[in-house]
């Protein structure tokens, strides 16, 4: 399978990206990268009024709950 290739199976996107030849590089980042790349996503969705499903798994900290609370109070 190449990336250009549309499949046509159950597997989950995490799956097919997984298993495809090459595989993707992973890459670090700091915690204050990854907040900022969800936090303009979250902001790009709120001006667009897009809903959208979210699936993250932050650190437990304040920083990261008042993202989905303002995602949620400006789109649902």
């Amino acid at each position: 399978m190449t990336m250009n290739s549309i499949p046509n199976s159950d597997l989950s996107l995490y799956q097919l990206i997984k298993n495809s030849n090459p595989s993707p590089l992973s890459i670090g980042i700091s915690p204050q990268t990854l907040q900022s790349y969800i936090e303009t996503i979250t902001d790009t969705l709120i001006d667009w009024q897009l809903k959208a499903t979210i699936l993250i798994k932050p650190p437990q900290s304040q920083s990261w709950s008042y993202l989905t609370k303002k995602y949620q109070k400006k789109v649902i």
